[in-house]
């Protein structure tokens, strides 16, 4: 008898906690970027409404090793619509943010997630989706002249002294 009244129990229980699914699909046109540090890249994509009718009221990236200052998400922030985003309607491609890779920065990925938050009204700031990407750093080796170039240098070098100790002699 308990056994019958425990799982409508644990039933019960597991109905109200909330179940999270993602309202807005945040589809990237490119989810991963190359680039050299003091380079700027610009992440873009689609965003579809999969759910009721929301605003889209803000935005947010988690982005380990990157400083808020390195990355502006005022595009996005300018181009999600001002009405509310109907079930099924979409916007974009446009650009989402950019981000600046910093001076020093190592060889090396480097992976983030943009959320996007609104809600039913125009000032409630839920996470309605979130999208992955990564970024790939790229340090470039630092220029190393070809052997034949030093050896034409060193030449030009004899040559010179060889000129200047020629003409003292003929002084």
């Amino acid at each position: 008898m308990r056994l019958p009244f425990i799982g409508l129990l644990l039933l019960a229980v597991l109905l109200t906690i909330p179940a999270r699914a993602d309202v807005i699909a945040v589809n990237f046109t490119s989810a991963l970027l190359s680039g050299s540090p003091v380079e700027t890249l610009t992440f873009g994509g689609t965003l579809v409404n999969t759910g009721p009718a929301i605003f889209i009221n803000g935005a947010s990236l988690s982005l380990a090793a990157f400083d808020p200052s390195d990355y502006d998400l005022t595009t996005l922030l300018l181009n999600a619509p001002l009405t509310p985003l109907a079930d099924g309607d979409s916007v974009g491609p446009f650009d989402f943010f950019t981000l600046t890779i910093p001076l020093g920065f190592a060889d090396g990925s480097y992976t983030g997630t943009l959320f996007v938050q609104g809600g039913a009204t125009s000032v409630d700031d839920a996470v309605l989706g979130s999208g992955d990407f990564t970024i790939r750093v790229a340090v470039p080796a630092a220029d190393v002249p070809e052997p034949a170039s030093l050896l034409l240098l060193g030449t030009a070098l004899v040559g010179l002294g060889t000129v200047r100790r020629l003409r003292q002699r003929s002084s």
